[in-house]
């Protein structure tokens, strides 16, 4: 139940013109129960990495594994049940959201095409301390807390294999940065591999096993835990 990159190399051209780049190669494996942290610097592909991890995006060399198999098909063309056991939750949740849906619209679609219960969902809104009272609302309705706490809960509610979590406490206040550690951990505690990017030095030391640079593997270990 491993998820992996190996040796992944994807050729970049930055929006609006500029000088195309390569990132990678990288590798990087995440094990079940295991939180794998990913730095490095802004600009040096970390999210790409990340939608590559999640099967949204393919490589230019490289590949990407499931339980040791490699991808053969990526995105919408990937069967329902292999896009289920990955979730990304991107650092700006507005682009995980129909802006058009409620959030109550938004959690059924992925209830539905999985066959989870609508109870189900609720339960996950409630351990990721969102409102269930703020459904009715469009993602612009809520604030920026809120909605990421929305969309974690949302990719955990169909019981992902592992979850990529890209920078989804940059710029969140200490409550949402403090809840969303607390479910990471939890979830990992019961077997789910996650990669946690992020720029926070201090949140990585605290719950990773290790972590991974963009040019280079760096071994740290847990730390004292999130109060």
């Amino acid at each position: 139940m491993s998820l992996a990159i190996e040796e992944m190399v994807v050729h970049h051209q930055p929006a609006g013109g500029g000088e195309p780049r390569t990132i990678g190669p990288l590798t990087v494996r995440i094990d079940p129960g295991e939180i794998v942290g990913l730095a490095g610097p802004s600009g040096s592909g970390k999210t790409t990495a990340a939608q590559v991890l999640a099967g949204i995006r393919a490589p230019d060399a490289g590949r990407r594994l499931l339980d040791g198999r490699p991808t053969t098909r990526w995105g919408w063309s990937a069967p329902p049940e292999v896009r289920r056991r990955v979730q990304l939750v991107p650092q700006l949740p507005h682009l995980a959201c129909d802006p058009r849906l409620t959030l109550r619209r938004s959690l059924a679609i992925p209830l539905r095409r999985h066959r989870i219960s609508y109870h189900q969902g609720l339960e996950w809104l409630n351990r990721c301390e969102f409102d269930p009272a703020l459904l009715d609302r469009r993602p612009d309705q809520v604030s920026g807390g809120q909605l990421q706490r929305f969309v974690l809960a949302r990719a955990l509610t169909v019981g992902p294999d592992h979850l990529v979590v890209d920078e989804a406490t940059s710029a969140q206040d200490a409550i949402t940065t403090a809840t969303i550690a607390r479910l990471l951990r939890t979830v990992a505690t019961d077997g789910t591999g996650v990669l946690l990017i992020s720029h926070d030095t201090t949140l990585l030391d605290q719950l990773c096993s290790r972590q991974v640079a963009m040019d280079q593997e760096v071994q740290r270990y847990r730390s004292a835990p999130l109060e």
